[in-house]
């Protein structure tokens, strides 16, 4: 079934991963965590998650129908995400996690610069350059899926497999309303109990660490 980049906008808006929110770097974020779930669903499913067009832009790749949204629409678009209730396929879901557990975490500058990285923004905006002028061109600013597919799926592959590599170590991690956990699965298990608890958490960072006392209970720090 072919989606909108808005369905999942208003997923990654809804969990937070807009902030901070109605900002240039709150909108910038937003727009890569769209283009590395676009390219992890590229990975593991061989098909595209949404069918918009990915511009390359000076700062990353840009949705520019959800930019221009979220920038001169704010508050419609973000309340419309805070009621959204998704219905995405098991493979879309998995997509999106993965997403979260990588990129999740980072701020809009590291995932910008990791942006920077990928062979196809490079070529797309590169070739986006007028031959006189600064100025570049939009229309010529399409990255092209097949570029994607050439250079930068690979990469993406080692990441993921990093990730799942990572995943059985000491360490694991959830993520809560865009905020990630760090816990010791020997002395913590997450069970509705402790979900609950990370739900109901209010906190200013994008990171903790949960750690279970015997005598005063779970502990976020």
């Amino acid at each position: 079934m072919s989606r909108s980049a808005s369905d999942f906008a208003k997923y990654f808006i809804k969990n937070k991963y807009d902030y901070p929110r109605n900002t240039f770097d709150g909108n910038m974020k937003l727009q890569k965590m769209l283009y590395f779930s676009q390219l992890i669903h590229l990975t593991l499913q061989d098909e595209k998650l949404f069918e918009d067009d990915m511009y390359a832009f000076k700062n990353g790749t840009v949705i520019e129908n959800i930019r221009q949204q979220y920038q001169f629409n704010h508050e419609a678009t973000v309340q419309g995400a805070l009621q959204y209730e998704p219905e995405f396929t098991e493979e879309e879901k998995r997509s999106l996690e993965i997403a979260e557990k990588i990129f999740g975490h980072l701020d809009a500058k590291t995932l910008s610069d990791l942006n920077h990285q990928q062979h196809s923004w490079i070529t797309s905006y590169e070739n986006s350059k007028d031959e006189i002028s600064d100025f570049h061109h939009k229309e010529l600013s399409i990255i092209d899926e097949d570029v994607i597919k050439s250079y930068d799926l690979a990469t993406i592959q080692e990441v993921i497999n990093a990730y799942f590599t990572d995943d059985d170590d000491d360490e694991s991690f959830e993520i809560v309303n865009g905020v990630t956990f760090y816990y010791d699965p020997e002395t913590v298990q997450i069970d509705s109990e402790v979900l609950d608890i990370l739900e109901s958490f209010k906190g200013e960072e994008s990171v903790y660490s949960l750690c279970y006392d015997e005598n005063n209970g779970y502990i976020i720090f």
